[in-house]
């Protein structure tokens, strides 16, 4: 997340997307003014943003580890 530290009165809500190898190979962003996208609506289009990161990696093959994964 960007909350005006590149640019001020921008907001930019990011997440990477990853091959088959689990190597981030590009990610996606949804970048706006602080007054369309407000600190309420963060949650809603961070989440959204995830789920499609989530889904183009899934469709490059990418297999998400179980949660407990690493611990």
């Amino acid at each position: 997340m960007d909350d005006e530290e590149c640019s001020l009165g921008m907001r930019c809500v990011g997440a990477p997307i990853q091959d088959h190898r689990g190597i981030v190979v590009a990610a996606l962003s949804v970048v706006a003014p602080c007054h369309r996208l407000t600190p309420a609506m963060l949650p809603v289009v961070a989440d959204a943003v995830r789920a499609a990161a989530g889904e183009i990696s899934r469709r490059l093959g990418h297999l998400e580890a179980p949660a407990n994964e690493g611990r």
